[in-house]
């Protein structure tokens, strides 16, 4: 069974026995993720300039990304 996740921040670790252990500062299960939220941040975001701006982009666009959607 897969298992889609946003992550930010942290690390993941794979072992040789298929198992993965993820230590993240956030992280959100495919299922949880609202995308009309997501991509109403990142359009909110688009031509903002500056690390916070940024850091909302990634992340709406990993949100995204982990629920299937078209970026």
């Amino acid at each position: 069974e897969d298992l889609h996740v946003a992550v930010s921040g942290g690390f993941l670790s794979v072992h040789q026995d298929d198992q993965v252990a993820v230590l993240a500062e956030e992280a959100e299960l495919a299922s949880d993720i609202d995308t009309a939220a997501a991509r109403e941040e990142l359009n909110r975001t688009e031509g903002d300039e500056g690390a916070d701006a940024a850091a909302a982009r990634d992340w709406a666009l990993s949100r995204l990304r982990a629920a299937g959607e078209q970026v």
